[in-house]
């Protein structure tokens, strides 16, 4: 019994605000007042037979009730028709109760789950009414609709996680684009100074000093390895890095009153540099170029 019970257990809930509440409440109160059909007579707690009675306190209690437990709600409706219907009651609201619960129910399960829930009410329902075409036509066009917008809101609440989830990723890959790039930058810029002074080290230094140049170029080997490692880890060296738009943007938070003239090479030849290459092109000008997010832009061309 407690398998069954998880097996059709709702992966989601409608909506429990009051006003929606508050609606069900007024909804069930109609429906136990307003007769539908050609008979004027209603189920209540006012008038009519003991079964009468009872199935107006359950259908009211199943539709006022039925964002908590539409299963609930729909069993029990649908045994209060039943009863209503073999006892002989000509009452014109007895369908109204387990189609709204019916709706609920195929909108918080899956479709395989939610017909396993229903498929039981729903039929004995329809089989207690079919001698009647006055109560079956509207019972069974009541519960159509009822599966019917089930499955339209189950789909538009599917749609809505499905966005509401990639909205999330992309916010989480962003935050990481950002940190990652932050850490590249701070890290990156103190190899990148390291690397230049070895350079210029090595550059300045006597012919007569072989042991201290290689020294100077093993360690420039070592930095642009490290480099390339930190650009790997970081997810920032990939095949699709577009070097000419990173140089873009660089150059246009340059301030309008800078003297100089940028020319940049055409697009197509940056877009075709591999993917190291790029990524150095890439530093370079970041380096080279200040960053000042307040100032006017300055066009390249």
């Amino acid at each position: 019994m407690a398998e069954v019970g998880v097996r059709w257990r709702a992966d989601r809930c409608g909506e429990r605000g009051g006003w929606w509440v508050g609606l069900d409440v007024l909804v069930a109160y109609l429906s136990a007042v307003i007769a539908i059909g050609p008979s004027d007579h209603t189920a209540s707690v006012f008038g009519g037979g003991v079964v009468e009675r009872v199935c107006a306190v359950v259908w009211f209690v199943a539709i006022a009730g039925r964002r908590f437990a539409p299963g609930w709600a729909l069993w029990a409706g649908a045994g209060a028709t039943v009863a209503a219907a073999v006892s002989g009651a000509e009452v014109t609201n007895v369908s109204l109760a387990s189609a709204l619960a019916l709706a609920l129910v195929v909108r918080s399960r899956p479709p395989r789950r939610a017909l396993e829930l229903a498929g039981v009410p729903v039929a004995g329902v329809l089989l207690a009414l079919a001698s009647d075409d006055r109560a079956f036509v509207p019972a069974a066009v009541a519960h159509g609709v009822a599966w019917l917008a089930g499955r339209a809101g189950r789909a538009r609440d599917e749609v809505t996680e499905a966005l509401r989830a990639r909205d999330g990723e992309r916010a989480v890959t962003a935050e990481r684009a950002r940190m990652a790039r932050e850490l590249h930058d701070a890290v990156g810029h103190a190899v990148t100074v390291m690397l230049t002074h070895a350079g210029a080290a090595r550059l300045t230094l006597a012919d007569g000093s072989p042991p201290v140049r290689e020294a100077l170029t093993r360690i420039e080997e070592v930095g642009r390895a490290a480099m390339t490692d930190l650009d790997r880890i970081l997810g920032l060296l990939t095949e699709s890095y577009d070097v000419a738009a990173d140089i873009h943007n660089l150059t246009d938070r340059l301030p309008a009153d800078v003297p100089a003239q940028l020319r940049l090479p055409p697009d197509g030849e940056l877009r075709g540099l591999p993917a190291p290459v790029a990524e150095a092109v890439g530093r370079v000008v970041q380096e080279a170029v200040p960053y000042t997010p307040l100032t006017p832009k300055k066009k390249a061309r």
